[in-house]
């Protein structure tokens, strides 16, 4: 199975056609769409995908426009969204079947900069109403200044993400450092780590905005089911 998150630090409502027609993964997670009800997924992916969207964006409110999270899954996977009911974040849930009657519990998050300490709370605890699930596997962007330990005891956030990331074992496997050596960025996930590898796209999916080089973390992953 194949994946590729991309963190966007711009709309991918304007790169319709350049995005249209690469797309070669099983599952694609992206961040900071920018979508809004007037674009529909089909001018982003063809009929091979299932597209799940939690837009911020609407087309006759300026003020709600940016953010989103999109997770595109190829139709060869069983897959279903979960509703997590009285959540207002820019998050979606997805149960994955894999082989051997396993189940995959897929999230992509956003969290602008600046997010209350409240998101991220609810965000942690929304987990223990799932279900089971054999894996985990969540990416996105955080927006928090992670050191390579998750030990930075001035933010609560940083240590509340660790014990999340403690709770549920999961490790963090994005290496990629931005300018100011943090990891913005996450891939938290209890795959096994001789059944997963991350790095950098050779094959991106929309070119790189140059005026955001070092904010743009593509990867490909590859998970044995």
């Amino acid at each position: 199975m194949t994946f590729f998150a991309l963190s966007e630090r711009s709309s991918l409502s304007t790169k319709t056609v350049e995005f249209y027609g690469s797309v070669e993964y099983d599952v694609i997670c992206v961040t900071e769409t920018w979508l809004c009800e007037d674009i529909d997924s089909w001018h982003l992916f063809d009929d091979r995908y299932l597209v799940y969207r939690k837009d911020r964006g609407s087309s006759s409110n300026s003020s709600r426009r940016g953010g989103g999270v999109l997770v595109a899954i190829n139709k060869c996977l069983s897959s279903r969204k979960l509703d997590v009911p009285g959540l207002d974040l820019e998050a979606i849930w997805i149960s994955v079947k894999l082989n051997h009657s396993k189940k995959m519990l897929l999230c992509v998050a956003y969290f602008p900069p600046s997010s209350h300490v409240d998101s991220y709370v609810k965000f942690f605890d929304c987990f223990e109403r799932f279900e089971f699930f054999d894996k985990i596997l969540i990416c996105g962007d955080f927006n928090l200044p992670i050191c390579d330990d998750f030990c930075d005891h001035n933010n609560p956030v940083v240590s509340g993400l660790s014990n999340f990331k403690n709770h549920f074992n999961l490790c963090q496997y994005n290496n990629i450092l931005n300018c100011n050596n943090k990891y913005l960025d996450l891939i938290l996930t209890n795959v096994d780590f001789n059944d997963i590898s991350v790095g950098n796209s050779d094959n991106p999916l929309v070119p790189e905005d140059k005026l955001h080089f070092l904010c743009q973390f593509p990867w490909v992953l590859y998970l044995s089911t």
